[in-house]
């Protein structure tokens, strides 16, 4: 199902401290994270949890093909008529994906959110059977 985690370097790189002036992050999305993920299987699907704490479902996209991608960006507003005295949290952005086998069913993929974990299901396609051809 999941062969590998397609992580850029890039990314990784500019998940630290401040490096460039803010239109260089601007536009190479200085502020990427990278979401933690538990992966599960059984006989019938893969299950894997993306925790989001912050995101809105709105938030989220999800597309699937021989790749599954799960992306996402958070906005931190700021109260009209204020100045910011102090501020931890940034706008963020993020991207993960994984490389599907065959034996996924793309028409049955299921995902739900709650409390800050994405749950995403990929069915397994049932065994095709052997079929017997009658002679006539």
């Amino acid at each position: 199902m999941i062969r590998k985690e397609e992580n850029s370097l890039f990314d990784l790189f500019f998940n630290g401290e401040e490096l460039f002036h803010d239109s260089f992050n601007k536009k190479f999305k200085r502020n990427n994270v990278i979401p933690k993920i538990n992966s599960f299987r059984n006989n019938d699907e893969f299950i894997l949890n993306v925790y989001l704490p912050g995101y809105n479902k709105k938030d989220i996209s999800i597309k699937a093909d021989k790749t599954l991608i799960i992306s996402g960006e958070r906005k931190i507003d700021v109260p009209k008529d204020s100045s910011i005295l102090m501020k931890e949290a940034f706008d963020e952005t993020f991207e993960r994906s994984f490389s599907l086998d065959d034996d996924i069913d793309l028409d049955n993929i299921d995902a739900s959110f709650k409390d800050g974990v994405l749950t995403i299901k990929l069915k397994k396609l049932e065994a095709k059977k052997e079929k017997q051809i009658e002679i006539r």
